[in-house]
């Protein structure tokens, strides 16, 4: 539902609460990436760009997180909040991107 709301020009928010049920848009988060940057989009049609150097998502995201700020890998990290979240498993998945050459 999430995915074609996004792709709508107009991406009106209330046929996407007509879409989703209200206890549950507190639980979607989906990542957008677009020509802009990286984007987080909520379940309740609220996206906020991603200006951090790495991000994560899940319920072990702040302990990887905070790993990485430690200098850990984004796989080490995950690793590690592995241990302190019993949510969080495998399979871990990361995904690098390029910085954007300025002209």
């Amino acid at each position: 539902v999430m995915l074609e709301w996004l792709k709508s020009p107009a991406r009106n928010r209330l046929q996407l609460y007509k879409m989703i049920p209200e206890d549950c848009r507190d639980e979607i988060i989906l990542l957008e990436l677009n020509p802009g940057g990286l984007y987080r989009w909520d379940g309740w049609g609220v996206g906020c760009k991603v200006n951090d150097p790495f991000h994560a998502v899940g319920s072990g995201s702040v302990a990887a997180l905070q790993k990485m700020r430690d200098g850990a890998s984004p796989k080490d990290a995950v690793h590690a909040a592995m241990q302190l979240d019993e949510c969080s498993g495998p399979p871990i998945q990361v995904e690098y991107l390029k910085q954007k050459r300025k002209r």
